[in-house]
């Protein structure tokens, strides 16, 4: 059921050709073949960058911590592959900025961190305070495209009371379609880490956003949220539904001017695949290293979505 609630304005990108998304959104995710090096960014979030804490010459496993943080506002940095740490220095980002990266040899081993291979646990077994510690040692940031560190957003002042949990499954941006496929491919990851934010926020209204042009996603959704508190809202094709700001309007009707955060108006918003990493974190043990990008548009010989 389409909701009544929307925002004021918006426009419909491609709206005629689907917004892009029909070249992707039916084909599943493939993985990307780790490549012979990579470069790894001490500063891939919002707030201070990290601080090696390998050395050159050293071998690292997949999962382990290379970057170290030194304030509240930051997340540390995991190694994505295993191999030999070839160099340590400033590097050419995107945006302009020399920083500082580690530098891994791929030994093609993929050989896990120990403290990554434990058995998955439980999720009624876990504490709100050991979710929280998970997602900070898991460097967990926000997927959406902010990187903001997500256990910094899971730690709202105390005065700040949540009412509402979001999640964002809008992805209202043409062509994208990596996120209608994290829902049909991992519903019951999102929904596992739906819980586990839920608990560490002291258990907010959980809401789940998703355009109406993904209704094969909504409904897989709905089928996972079964038994749980989660609740599935389809709300209208428009960007930028999936905006912090539009989505707490569209869904809750509480409004947010441009000096205020969600929590000042009691909501919490937060990517689908966010969620989907505080699960593999907190259950299994595995830091964040990884995301899904869509590959797309009418030059691409064979768009897809990679992970």
């Amino acid at each position: 059921m389409i909701s009544a609630r929307t925002f004021r304005g918006g426009i419909h990108p491609l709206h005629s050709s689907g917004e892009g998304k029909r070249l992707t959104a039916a084909l599943p995710v493939e993985p990307m073949t780790a490549p012979k090096t990579v470069c790894i960014p001490m500063a891939q979030h919002i707030g201070a960058p990290c601080v090696p804490c390998v050395a050159v010459g050293e071998h690292v496993k997949r999962g382990q911590k290379i970057g170290q943080t030194r304030s509240f506002v930051s997340a540390p940095v995991h190694a994505s592959i295993s191999g030999t740490v070839t160099e340590i220095a400033p590097h050419l980002v995107v945006g302009g900025n020399m920083v500082t990266c580690v530098t891994i040899e791929n030994d093609f081993a993929d050989e896990w961190a120990e403290e990554c291979l434990a058995e998955p646990r439980d999720l009624d077994s876990i504490t709100a305070e050991e979710a929280l510690n998970a997602v900070l040692e898991g460097g967990l940031v926000g997927m959406g495209g902010a990187a903001f560190p997500a256990h910094v957003k899971l730690s709202p002042p105390k005065d700040k009371k949540i009412d509402f949990l979001l999640v964002n499954g809008a992805e209202c941006e043409p062509y994208l379609t990596a996120d209608h496929r994290l829902m049909l491919e991992q519903s019951k990851r999102i929904i596992g880490g739906i819980r586990l934010f839920a608990r560490i926020l002291g258990n907010p209204r959980c809401i789940v956003g998703i355009e109406a042009n993904k209704r094969d996603a909504a409904e897989v959704m709905r089928q996972a949220a079964q038994g749980t508190n989660v609740e599935i809202r389809v709300l209208p094709v428009k960007y930028p539904q999936g905006s912090e700001r539009q989505l707490i309007f569209a869904v809750t009707g509480r409004a947010i001017n441009s000096s205020m955060l969600p929590a000042d108006v009691g909501c919490i918003v937060d990517n689908v695949d966010t969620v989907v990493a505080v699960n593999r974190a907190v259950r299994e043990g595995k830091p964040l290293m990884n995301r899904i990008v869509t590959v797309t548009g009418d030059a691409i010989a064979n768009p897809q979505n990679f992970i």
